[in-house]
């Protein structure tokens, strides 16, 4: 268990330890700074440590409990993302991009690789309030929270992060969840949004939810939740500048039948 200063508390609640040189951790803080509450006066069961060849992950809520994570800092964050929803106390983590529109949520669930960046980027620049690229965190009382890491576009040359405050608003609220949109991209399709049951859209949240096998019950309950006060479409979908529009006026059509 690692103590005191060397333990992080995290968006969500997670507590996580880092026995790491105080340069690096330095350089964690400056690029976990959106989701970094403070530091922790209780040990954690999850730390990352210095390694031979850069840091390692030890993690009992994981398959392989130690694993090497790279050999950089930005490495060592990159996998700090999922360990910070695996350990979240307060909140739950869905694999979902998120907006604020109209004041309440559009959440598009989904894994990495699904689109959801570029569709978040599409929405945000059209007036939408940036949640995440990545993360619905569900509150207690079953509201969307933040998330705000920089997005991360996938492009020819490699991954591109941009800060979301240059594209538009950034939420510093939770917000009550509103569409939850379950698609992904095809090519040369139409965007033609179909009617969800609650039940069937509570299993496709439940599936992108990053604590569904070590907190199945506290999973369940969450998505639940929001499926139960939010409204479900389905559909594929093309390009992300194409289908901007579409999804917007969905989501104000919900809000006025509401």
């Amino acid at each position: 268990m690692t103590e005191g200063g060397n333990c992080l508390r995290f968006l969500g609640g997670g507590v996580i330890g880092f026995d790491i040189a105080e340069h690096d951790l330095r350089r964690v803080r400056e690029l976990m700074g959106f989701a970094l509450v403070g530091t922790a006066h209780r040990g954690s069961t999850v730390r990352y440590r210095e390694a031979t060849r850069g840091f390692e992950r030890d993690d009992p809520l994981r398959d392989d409990a130690v694993e090497f994570v790279g050999s950089t800092i930005e490495q060592l964050v990159d996998d700090l993302h999922l360990t910070i929803a695996l350990h979240a106390t307060d909140d739950v983590f869905v694999h979902a991009g998120a907006v604020e529109w109209g004041g309440s949520a559009i959440v598009i669930p989904g894994r990495s690789h699904a689109g959801k960046s570029s569709l978040v980027r599409s929405l945000v620049r059209a007036g939408a309030t940036y949640l995440s690229d990545e993360y619905a965190r569900i509150t207690f009382d079953g509201l969307i929270a933040p998330y705000p890491r920089p997005l991360q576009i996938r492009e020819p040359r490699g991954r591109r992060l941009v800060d979301p405050e240059s594209i538009g608003a950034v939420a510093s609220i939770p917000v009550p969840p509103g569409l939850l949109l379950l698609t992904h991209y095809v090519e040369h399709s139409m965007f033609d949004p179909q009617p969800v049951a609650p039940a069937h859209a509570a299993l496709a949240l439940l599936d992108n939810t990053v604590i569904a096998e070590v907190h199945p019950a506290r999973a369940a309950a969450a998505v639940a939740d929001i499926s139960r006060t939010g409204v479900a479409r389905r559909s594929v979908r093309p390009g992300a500048d194409h289908t901007v529009r579409a999804i917007l006026a969905l989501a104000d059509q919900l809000v006025a039948a509401a």
